[in-house]
């Protein structure tokens, strides 16, 4: 009883080297695919593990009569078996890391229905294993071709999953759940194909040193202790420019107007910007006034008044000489909105309004129709007789002053002014009407002497009275010198 014990334990050592070698053992071709060396199909009947299906070995030099399968990492082989259904050649040729090779079995006489298995030294580091059919007299029909040794894990690990990106200005936080592999080692993590980290263990993981703006592929591959890899999970992923403030805030105001011109931010955050508004007091607007006639500053409390995507903005809502402050915020995607930046601007003074082109025409009934082409916007106040009669829209362009309110002046023409009001209030001169061009009379020349002789039958009489009274002490005076003058010829005599 001793001496059997004794012996089973010599039989253990003796063969423990060769069962320890292998974890798991079998046939590694089994359920592979060889393929064929000079076009690259597949064929699975040598390698399915049935005795019934065959595939044609063929004589050598005829093309189809090499056939291999490459292992997808090294392995270790120590046997082989093959079954043919035909009489033929065949040889075996072992592939090692190591760029090295060597035929481990040959056979030229294979029969019909034979069966022929080869125990040979333990080969590791295999990665490829070839077949061929040396004879150049004969085909063989080979149902079975199995190699034994190390059974590889070649199923690979689940995927990473769960994945969350938190992407940021020039960096972008990946989390992940890690596969529940027992054999998981660890993450490839590649970006735009490059790789990042070759032994990723971690459920976290942060890029840094990114382009702000940018978009970025990354990879996740996981790996088995024996080296399987999934197929990875993709992520394309942007960092972004954060939410930030317009800049390059100018404001050019006029009287009636005040143009916002800004550049805005390199944010993929923005939505729009927001424009507010704020008039200033007087006082305020004075100090203001002694140092510069735009200023930018910070400020609260304005009122909304616009959005836009844009870069510029008129406000045509303002008052000549008022002094406005305008805060322009950035408000992002989520309704973040930022402080603002803030400029303030006073509106120029109002040009003075003038009347052009005016005139009247003596509509049928007699009334009086008069016109002008500008001013368009405000008021025009009518006067007549320097009085007010009216005040109408500038727009209208036209007033209808009845006969029986129109009064005159001395040489007989319409007594109208008009006095143009701008839209703000601001009056302009007084414009008096005149019923005809300057440097012309209102009448013709056989109408003023008509005038005048008849001015003359009625002054007349007046006139040669008058004339008489400044001629008569004169008239007189002659008379008297001339009479004295022949008396005293008449003595001599």
């Amino acid at each position: 009883m001793g001496r059997k014990i004794l012996i089973m334990l010599l039989g253990l050592l003796v063969f423990a080297p060769s069962i320890g070698a292998f974890a798991s053992t079998g046939d590694v071709l089994l359920g592979k695919q060889m393929i064929r060396k000079d076009t690259g199909t597949f064929i699975s009947a040598f390698t399915d593990g049935s005795d019934d299906t065959y595939g044609l070995l063929n004589k050598k030099g005829y093309g189809s009569d090499i056939y291999y399968y490459d292992f997808p990492k090294p392995t270790t082989v120590n046997k082989l078996r093959i079954y043919g259904t035909g009489y033929g050649s065949i040889s075996v040729k072992l592939f090692y890391l190591n760029n090295t090779s060597e035929i481990v079995y040959q056979r030229t006489n294979i029969q019909s229905g034979g069966e022929y298995i080869q125990t040979f030294p333990t080969k590791t580091d295999v990665v490829k294993v070839e077949i061929a059919n040396p004879s150049g007299d004969s085909a063989l029909n080979l149902a079975t071709f199995s190699l034994y040794g190390e059974i590889l894990d070649e199923i690979p690990p689940g995927d990473v999953t769960d994945i969350k990106v938190t992407p940021g200005e020039e960096d972008i936080t990946f989390t992940f759940t890690l596969p529940k592999d027992s054999d998981f080692s660890h993450v490839l993590i590649y970006r735009d194909s490059k790789l990042l980290n070759g032994k990723h263990t971690k459920g976290s993981f942060k890029d840094v040193g990114l382009e702000p703006n940018a978009t970025y592929e990354y990879k996740f591959v996981s790996v088995d202790e024996t080296g399987n890899k999934s197929k990875g999970v993709i992520k394309t992923v942007s960092t972004f420019v954060p939410l930030k403030d317009i800049s390059s805030l100018k404001a050019n105001p006029d009287y009636n107007r005040v143009d916002l011109s800004w550049t805005l931010p390199k944010s993929t955050e923005l939505k729009h910007v927001s424009i507010y508004r704020d008039t200033i007091p007087e006082e305020k607007g004075f100090l203001r006034k002694m140092f510069s006639a735009v200023s930018v500053s910070a400020a609260d409390g304005p009122t909304k008044i616009f959005e836009t995507n844009g870069t510029y903005f008129n406000d045509l809502t303002v008052k000549p000489e008022t002094t406005y402050e305008y805060k322009l915020t950035s408000v992002g995607t989520d309704g973040e909105e930022t402080d603002g930046v803030t400029v303030q601007a006073t509106t120029l003074e109002e040009p003075t309004p003038v009347i052009k082109d005016p005139g009247y025409e003596i509509t049928p009934e007699g009334d009086y129709l008069y016109t002008w082409t500008s001013p368009d916007k405000g008021k025009v106040k009518v006067l007549i007789s320097g009085n007010e009669y009216q005040t109408v829209d500038a727009a209208d362009k036209k007033i209808l002053i009845p006969k029986d309110k129109m009064k005159y002046k001395m040489m007989g023409e319409p007594d109208i002014s008009l006095q143009p009001i701008s839209e703000y209030g601001k009056e302009g001169e007084i414009h008096e009407e005149s019923p005809f061009e300057e440097g012309m009379l209102p009448f013709e020349g056989g109408d003023l002497l008509k005038t005048s002789m008849s001015l003359l039958v009625v002054l007349g009489p007046f006139i040669l009275l008058a004339l008489a009274f400044l001629i008569y002490p004169k008239l007189k005076q002659v008379i008297s010198k001339a009479l004295e003058a022949r008396k005293g010829r008449g003595v001599k005599k």
